[in-house]
């Protein structure tokens, strides 16, 4: 299998595991979140 990935670098990233929903309208549900150092959001999974 041939790869086409150009660059691949280690880079610090903030993890949260959190919940979101209010348990009423929108069932609770856990997400995670992985954030810059600078505070951006760059996913969500």
């Amino acid at each position: 299998m041939q790869s086409s990935c150009k660059k691949a670098e280690l880079v610090e990233v903030i993890k949260i595991v959190a919940t979101q929903g209010d348990g009423k309208t929108e069932p609770f549900k856990e997400v995670t979140q992985y954030w810059t150092k600078e505070g951006t959001l760059i996913c969500e999974e």
